[in-house]
């Protein structure tokens, strides 16, 4: 268990079992249904603590002053993550652009070149859509087809994305080091 989604999807799975063994179907129903719900939360604040750490981390690497750093730090934690995508538009050609022209044509050359990076990228957006959506209409009523499995496949693929990222502003710190 790796991180709060891991131990999320566990406990949920926990309960289900529970709940089948106890024979309480209409619990059981009722307890996915919600659960997909809460575990598209879960994964999208997930996310944007990741995206915030990976940029925070990578201004320290890249600054000896803490001025730059603190900056990126203050701006990115006051509610400015949503900002960074566009995600009506479903990718992350926005978010790319914002660490240079140079980042943004090499990040889409290599989405371009690797299919799971592609999917990846498209779970990220798609979950990312469904938390705005689900946080901004009535979150009780909210519909969401996805099965709490689904949802959970789909955080797995996104993870690529995530990935991808880090080892991305890693390497061009490697660049800029040398």
């Amino acid at each position: 268990m790796n991180n709060v989604v891991e131990v999320t999807y566990k406990n949920f799975n926990d309960v289900i079992a529970y709940l089948e063994e106890s024979k309480e179907p209409s619990l059981n129903t009722w307890t996915k249904n919600y659960f997909a719900k809460v575990l598209v939360l879960t994964i999208a604040s997930y996310f944007e603590t990741e995206i915030i750490e990976i940029i925070i981390d990578y201004a320290n690497k890249s600054c000896q002053n803490q001025k730059i750093p603190e900056l990126v730090r203050n701006k990115i934690n006051s509610r400015e993550y949503s900002k960074l995508f566009d995600w009506d538009k479903r990718n992350v050609n926005k978010f790319f652009a914002l660490f240079g022209k140079d980042f943004k044509i090499q990040a889409t050359k290599e989405v371009d070149n690797l299919s799971s990076l592609k999917d990846g990228i498209s779970a990220f957006m798609e979950l990312g859509a469904t938390r705005n959506s689900m946080v901004h209409t009535n979150f009780g009523n909210f519909s969401l087809s996805d099965t709490p499995k689904e949802v959970y496949e789909k955080y797995k693929k996104a993870m690529e994305f995530i990935e991808y990222f880090e080892r991305s502003l890693d390497q061009e710190g490697d660049k800029n080091a040398g």
